[in-house]
C-alpha cells in the first residue's frame, strides 16, 4: 500500500486520540511515520495521547497488519504481533501560523497534501477523498476563526477588516472595497493568487476545498453573528470573487 496513504490514516487517527483526551482535535503541525515492514490487506490503527497541554498535543500511533488465523485449540485468534508502521504527530493550535503569510502557507499544504490525496483517490476515489478533505478543512477553519476573534480580544465586521494582512501578504490579493462598517462588509477581489497558485499546481480542485471553501466556515467560527455570500469566484473561472458579509443578529426570544 501507498506510503502517503499510510500517513493519512496516521494523522486521522492521531486526531482522533487527541479528541478522545480532550474533546477536541487540532490541525496536525508535524508528523514522523516510521515504515517497519510492508503494509498489505487489512489494516487496524490505534491511537493513545501521551502528551496533551495548552498548546502542544502529542499521539502516538500504531498501525498493524490484520493476518491472524483462527486457532483450534480455545485462543481466539492469532495477529501478527509486529506492528506494521508506527508514528507520531504532534499538534498544536495554527492561527499563529499564518505569520508567514497565507499565501506561503497554503504553498507548502498544497505540495504536502496533494500527493497524499492523489494516492488515497487511487485507492477510494477522487470525489470521496475531496469531500472529506472539505469536511476537514470545514472543522479547522471554524477553529482558525475562533481563535483569531479570540487573539484580537472580540469578533465584528471591523476587527475583520482591520486584519486581512496575513491574507493579503505577498500581494496574495487585489481588492476593491464596496463597503465597511459594522453591519456590513463588502468587497471585490479582482487578482487572486491563491488561485493561480493552485492552477500552477495542477489542483484547482483541491484549491477550491483548501481555500474557497473555508471562507464561509472561518467567518461562521470568527463570528456566529456574521453571514457571508458569495455568488462567483477566480478560481471557478471568473473575473473576480464577490465577498458579500452581513451581520444577521438573532431575534431576541
Amino acid at each position: 500500500m501507498h506510503g502517503g496513504v499510510i500517513a493519512a490514516l496516521i494523522d486521522i487517527t492521531a486526531n482522533a486520540g487527541i479528541y478522545s483526551a480532550i474533546g477536541d482535535g487540532a490541525p496536525t503541525v508535524d508528523i514522523r511515520v516510521d515504515y517497519l515492514r510492508p503494509a498489505t490487506g487489512n489494516l487496524i490503527a490505534s491511537a493513545k495521547a501521551v502528551k496533551t497541554g495548552r498548546t502542544i498535543n502529542v499521539s502516538d500511533v500504531e498501525v498493524r497488519n490484520s493476518v491472524g488465523r483462527p486457532c483450534r485449540d480455545g485462543l481466539s485468534s492469532l495477529h501478527d504481533s509486529t506492528p506494521a508502521i508506527s508514528g507520531v504527530t504532534t499538534m498544536k493550535p495554527d492561527f499563529d501560523l499564518n505569520e508567514i503569510g497565507v499565501l506561503k502557507r497554503r504553498e507548502i499544504e498544497a505540495r504536502v497534501l496533494a500527493p497524499v490525496v492523489a494516492a488515497l483517490s487511487q485507492e477510494f476515489g477522487q470525489e470521496r477523498v475531496l469531500e472529506i478533505v472539505r469536511q476537514a478543512i470545514v472543522k479547522i477553519a471554524q477553529q482558525q476563526g475562533a481563535q483569531m476573534a479570540e487573539s484580537l480580544g472580540g469578533a465584528g465586521l471591523v476587527r475583520l477588516a482591520n486584519n486581512m494582512g496575513a491574507w493579503t501578504k505577498d500581494d496574495a490579493l487585489k481588492i476593491e472595497t464596496l463597503e465597511q462598517g459594522e453591519e456590513k462588509l463588502s468587497f471585490n477581489v479582482t487578482r487572486c493568487r491563491y488561485a493561480e497558485l493552485y492552477q500552477q499546481l495542477g489542483i484547482p480542485e483541491l484549491g477550491a476545498a483548501m481555500s474557497c471553501s473555508r471562507d464561509y466556515s472561518f467567518v461562521e467560527g470568527f463570528d456566529p453573528e456574521v453571514q457571508l455570500s458569495r455568488t462567483q469566484t477566480i478560481m471557478q473561472g471568473a473575473s473576480y470573487c464577490d465577498f458579500r458579509y452581513k451581520r444577521d443578529k438573532k431575534d431576541a426570544l
